[in-house]
């Protein structure tokens, strides 16, 4: 099966290369070992430099990643309840960025793969990754967003 797009990694850039192209109507092939949102769990209690205001703009403006009803949903702080002028630890725009990632998994136009691309090649009319576990996967494009 070939798709519109092969994206690679599931930190802050694929989830929101992800986005971006269901929001153009593409339908994608997602690959992560894990889909933890890539090293950026490890900074959790770090400050934000980024004011809270312009990322929800930035989560809002990506309608697949559903930020308004998950945050809403959420029990505790969460970044859509933070005063939008300040800024707020790491973890909020994690816990974000997780509640986006689980929301693009289960979009109809995702095929979500967890494991690793080995081998990338076009092949003419597209590419070919050999992955592991799932073998071969074809798309016309290629998006790496690995970090």
């Amino acid at each position: 099966m070939r798709t519109d797009w092969l994206v690679v990694g599931a930190g802050p850039c694929g989830i929101f290369a992800v986005a971006s192209l269901l929001r153009r109507g593409a339908k994608v092939t997602w690959i992560d070992p894990s889909f933890s949102t890539g090293r950026l769990s490890r900074y959790g209690s770090v400050p934000a430099n980024t004011r809270n205001d312009r990322l929800c703009r930035a989560f809002q403006s990506l309608p697949h990643l559903q930020f308004a009803p998950r945050q809403a949903s959420r029990a505790g702080p969460s970044l859509a309840r933070t005063d939008p002028g300040s800024t707020a630890s790491l973890q909020l725009s994690i816990d974000a960025l997780r509640d986006g990632s689980e929301a693009l998994q289960s979009h109809e136009a995702v095929r979500a793969v967890q494991g690793s691309v080995h081998l990338l090649a076009g092949d003419g009319d597209g590419w070919r990754a050999e992955t592991c576990p799932s073998g071969e996967l074809r798309s016309r494009n290629v998006l790496l967003c690995t970090g």
